[in-house]
């Protein structure tokens, strides 16, 4: 694929995204987030844990981890409201997927960092992963801008599988 038609594939699905549709799920989503990360803990303070070497400090967790939110958002946004082919998938099975991955997502910060649950938040990020991956297989290929948003996604799942394998290999 050469570079043009890529410009002119993702101009061509972007146009056919309700924006304003997509913001307001992405903006409900980062809204629920930064409720969660807000709320989500001072009974085990990041301080009294052995930190693994190349993490990020606290507060660019917590901002990485809403962009997250708000891009698991929209990427369900785009999935509802988009005029994309999907082709042939079930959409209440994706979407519930989708739910899902959110839900998984939500409960890590406070696992962690409110309970202090370190083996039940290395449980979480393979589940997230795992109902993330069932994802990439239905909508992954099919969309530009599902695959793009994805490789973000998935990138950022592969670092907190890093964080809670480490902090539960050294605080465990």
């Amino acid at each position: 694929m050469n570079i043009r038609f890529l410009k002119r594939r993702i101009q061509m699905e972007c146009s056919q995204i309700p924006l304003l549709a997509v913001l307001i799920s992405a903006g409900v989503a980062l809204f629920l987030g930064i409720l969660i990360v807000v709320s989500g803990g001072s009974r085990y303070p990041f301080l009294y844990y052995y930190l693994p070497k190349g993490i990020l400090p606290l507060f660019l967790m917590a901002l990485f981890w809403s962009l997250s939110y708000g891009l698991l958002g929209a990427l369900f946004g785009v999935f509802l409201f988009s005029r994309c082919d999907f082709g042939k998938c079930d959409r209440w099975y994706v979407a519930f997927l989708f739910l899902c991955t959110l839900i998984l997502s939500y409960t890590w910060f406070p696992v962690i960092y409110r309970a202090g649950a370190l083996f039940l938040g290395l449980l979480l990020c393979f589940l997230m992963i795992f109902c993330f991956c069932l994802l990439w297989g239905f909508l992954g290929y099919r969309s530009i801008v599902m695959f793009l948003g994805m490789v973000l996604y998935s990138v950022w799942l592969i670092y907190i599988l890093y964080y809670t394998f480490s902090l539960f290999l050294l605080n465990g």
